[in-house]
């Protein structure tokens, strides 16, 4: 299944700072949205779409 993000245009104004204060974090977020899918395949289903 492949997933679209979308980050919000305030989220991006408050990671800024963020990114110059902690240089891993880019790297960890993109990690993060590379790893959705292999996430949501180890999660429990609830059903109806819904997964914890």
């Amino acid at each position: 299944m492949k997933y679209n993000v979308i980050l919000h245009d305030n989220f991006k104004k408050e990671v800024k700072p963020l990114l110059k204060k902690y240089p891993s974090l880019k790297t960890d977020l993109q990690n993060l949205l590379d790893n959705i899918d292999k996430e949501l395949k180890l999660a429990t289903d609830l059903g109806d779409g819904f997964k914890k």
